[in-house]
């Protein structure tokens, strides 16, 4: 594979404007219970502490099921993951408006509660695939820029649901008797319609993974940048590259110099300090060469037996 960076950053944009599309349509099939509650009151005659209940639990199944699927989306296809949580909720959208039809008193609120928990259960499986893909797409540099765009679609799904089933509730027979009797089923169908041409848009569009669409991203783990991009590694920080130094990390340098020969320690701190000053002094460019040098210089020590004797030790 090599590294294409103009097309890596129109996938990266693809990806970024299609997983928005798609938690705006989850956002759709969430918010609209909320806007069809008065219809459902009025027509079905469900109580208020009943739709309630049916909030509270479905808001504690939502989110259980993103702490579930968390999991799940780290190891599936994220279009797939998608696809299948959006499918299922414009179903049950749909059969939203089917339940007075097949069932009456307790049991068309135990049909209407069952939904919802359905609903909101499949609703957390929209953020685990978005993350994970934003995750592989977009560079940590950019990642806090591009993530406060992509949390725009929870403000732009939750304003256009509320103006589509205001406008839904408000139509039907005029008059302020009965204004609205019946028109909560649109605000469900309405947005399975909606949902149903995005799912069709959402899996055609949205890529997978680099290593799934082919291309090797110009940034390796989230941390340096690729080198099949010919790209220039960030510079690293000093303090880090002497403190994770293995010359300097290893205990068992320090383990043989303290307990097998009691009388170095003076020997092994000059020899330290002087590590120290040179990998502060190093150009970046000979960095490696100077930890190749300090790790020979180690394992020199560590060669050395007890019939030896070395500057600032005794045998």
């Amino acid at each position: 594979m090599k590294c294409d960076s103009r097309r890596f950053s129109r996938m990266q944009w693809r990806v970024l404007i299609a997983t928005m599309i798609g938690y705006t349509l989850f956002y759709f099939m969430r918010k609209n219970f909320s806007f069809a509650m008065p219809g459902l009151e009025q027509d079905c005659g469900i109580s208020k502490s009943q739709l309630g209940s049916f909030l509270f639990w479905g808001g504690i199944v939502y989110g259980v099921s993103k702490f579930l699927n968390g999991f799940i989306g780290d190891r599936v296809n994220s279009r797939k993951m998608l696809c299948l949580g959006l499918s299922v909720c414009i179903l049950v959208n749909v059969a939203f408006g089917f339940v007075p039809h097949f069932a009456s008193g307790g049991s068309m609120v135990l049909a209407f509660g069952v939904l919802l928990i359905l609903s909101q259960f499949f609703q957390g499986t929209g953020f685990p695939p978005c993350a994970r893909l934003i995750a592989y797409w977009v560079p940590p540099k950019e990642l806090a820029t591009k993530m406060s765009v992509w949390n725009t679609s929870h403000s732009v799904g939750g304003g256009i649901v509320a103006k589509l089933c205001g406008v839904i509730m408000g139509l039907g027979v005029l008059g302020a008797a009965n204004q609205g009797v019946g028109m909560w089923r649109w605000c469900f169908w309405v947005m399975a319609i909606i949902g149903l041409a995005g799912l069709a848009v959402m899996w055609f569009i949205l890529p997978g993974t680099p290593q799934e669409e082919g291309i090797v991203a110009p940034f390796d783990g989230g941390t340096r940048l690729s080198q099949e991009c010919g790209a220039i590694e960030r510079p690293s920080s000093a303090l880090r590259d002497v403190f994770l130094n293995p010359a300097i990390m290893d205990a068992r340098t320090l383990q043989l110099h303290h307990k097998r020969r009691p009388f170095s320690r003076c020997g092994l701190g000059a020899y330290n300090a002087s590590g120290v000053k040179g990998l502060f002094v190093v150009r970046s460019g000979d960095r490696h060469h100077a930890f190749r040098v300090r790790r020979d210089r180690r394992h020199a020590f560590e060669r050395v037996d007890d019939r030896q004797v070395l500057r600032g030790t005794r045998a």
